[in-house]
């Protein structure tokens, strides 16, 4: 019912419309009917308007045309490469890791590419069920329908989550690689340059001295991350897939860490610094400057460098996941944090210890395992291991 803003006649009885009466407006044959005849024509006897049970509507087929036509024309079906044994969601036939098959996000379910409308040519018959004709499962009646398998696809096995990444196909990588490779790397330069200078006594010059902090820093540092590393791939029955010791994109930096959780990304970066780890505001009486202390030392640009790996990851992700969250933690391995000490958060980095950022990582999320895994898998493939 509109409120007409031009004078006009009824379309039924030919009674004219006023202006600012009430009518009823048709909008595919944009004709206008006065309200007596508009609400005689929506009076049904009361049998007809009674809906009628599914058990008295007969199964409707579908249209010759419409059989004719491949399920993924009207279905948003994309083609995969099968990564675990399933089963068709139509016909219920075996789908075996490797194969060919077709998924459809909306429902997250699989079909072989018979059922799909794209069978292969020469391809070789289900050994155990064949799949049933179209007519045959859209005239069945909703409660005969064979209840479909829960595929592995959408619910994956508990041992799933023992597996290795070599067995996922996901690149190897160990957690500190890159830090210790460097450690060796300037040991090496720093003996061969000594052994060089004093050919003669250049042994005994390194048996009395000691390597730089510059270079023990980094063999320091590949300890905390291993630390950290071992703990993270911990999780791995939480759910939580964990990813070490990967280059970020055009440059020789790398992250720490990734982790694939309910919650979201995670790209966590490990700090074997010693002290107590604190939140201090130095700007004074008018103005706020909050800083990260870890004893006396101001590590504030820690905080700063995230966003660099942040970034990085949102670029692996790509247009494929743009709504996936990417969270930044820094995690203090040997840090002093009191009797009372929380995590806490500064400019949308997390601060914690290896204990509290684990149980963060497990709390619940929207991702469920098969969108963990294939979060990972993205990640495994944009971002390489660095050794």
């Amino acid at each position: 019912m509109i409120r007409v803003r031009y004078a006009g006649t009824c379309s039924v009885c030919g009674a004219s419309v006023a202006t600012k009466a009430s009518a009823w407006w048709d909008d595919e044959t944009r004709s206008m009917t006065c309200e007596e005849c508009g609400a005689s024509s929506l009076t049904v006897p009361i049998e007809s308007a009674r809906p009628a049970s599914p058990a008295e509507l007969p199964a409707q087929p579908l249209a010759q045309e419409q059989l004719a036509q491949p399920l993924s024309a009207t279905k948003a079906l994309k083609r995969i490469k099968v990564r675990f044994d399933g089963s068709c969601a139509d016909c219920e036939c075996p789908v075996t890791a490797g194969s060919s098959a077709w998924w459809e996000t909306a429902t997250k379910t699989l079909r072989c590419p018979a059922c799909a409308g794209f069978a292969e040519v020469g391809a070789p018959a289900p050994p155990s069920v064949a799949p049933r004709p179209v007519a045959d499962r859209v005239a069945l009646a909703p409660e005969a329908a064979p209840a479909a398998e829960p595929s592995p696809l959408v619910a994956p096995r508990e041992s799933q989550w023992a597996r290795q990444p070599a067995e996922l196909g996901r690149a190897a990588s160990e957690a500190g690689a890159s830090a210790q490779r460097e450690h060796d790397r300037r040991k090496a330069k720093r003996e061969d340059g000594i052994r060089a200078r004093h050919p003669r006594i250049g042994g005994l010059i390194l048996a009395l001295s000691e390597d730089p902090k510059s270079t023990t820093a980094w063999a320091k540092g590949a300890v905390g991350e291993r630390k950290l590393g071992a703990g993270l791939d911990g999780l791995a029955d939480a759910g939580v897939v964990a990813l070490h010791d990967r280059l970020i994109p055009g440059s020789k930096a790398n992250i720490d860490h990734l982790a694939v959780a309910p919650s979201g990304v995670w790209v966590i970066d490990a700090k074997r610094y010693t002290g107590q780890v604190a939140k201090r505001d130095v700007g004074g009486w008018l103005k706020t400057d909050v800083r990260l202390y870890v004893g006396r030392r101001d590590c504030t640009k820690l905080v700063q460098a995230m966003a660099r790996q942040v970034a990085a990851v949102r670029n692996a992700l790509g247009a494929e996941w743009p709504d996936v969250p990417v969270n930044a933690a820094l995690c203090f391995v040997d840090g002093d944090w009191g009797w009372f000490a929380k995590p806490f958060s500064l400019d949308g980095v997390f601060v914690a210890w290896p204990k509290a950022l684990r149980e963060r990582l497990q709390a619940p999320g929207p991702y469920t395992p098969n969108g963990i895994e294939m979060l990972a898998d993205q990640l495994d493939k944009r971002l390489r291991p660095s050794v």
